[in-house]
């Protein structure tokens, strides 16, 4: 067990994301901020500051209890989705839905 797992254990997020393949990758939030950064920029609606503060969103919705282990790809975008939509950044949650 690396490090970086052993602190997903002690924060109450998931271990994996299951891919659409179906293949298990260890979770991985700065994935998540990366993406936020990447639609962000695309759109110009914000920067990776900003996309810090929505990664931080979405992990609250992530490890509101129950807590998954095993989390799909589709459950946590919907959430990176709900939480561009809750904070009126309609383009890049049209844009991030489009490309997903």
């Amino acid at each position: 067990m690396n490090h970086s797992l052993i602190e997903v254990l002690r924060q109450d997020l998931p271990v994996c994301v299951r891919k659409r393949n179906g293949a298990l990758v260890e979770f991985d939030k700065e994935k998540i901020v990366a993406a936020l950064t990447k639609a962000g920029s695309a759109t110009d609606e914000f920067s990776e500051s900003k996309a810090q503060v929505l990664a931080a969103q979405v992990l609250s919705y992530i490890s509101s209890p129950p807590v998954q282990r095993v989390l799909d790809v589709e459950q946590l975008q919907d959430f990176v989705e709900r939480t561009l939509l809750e904070n009126r950044l309609f383009t890049t949650a049209r844009a991030y839905i489009v490309y997903r």
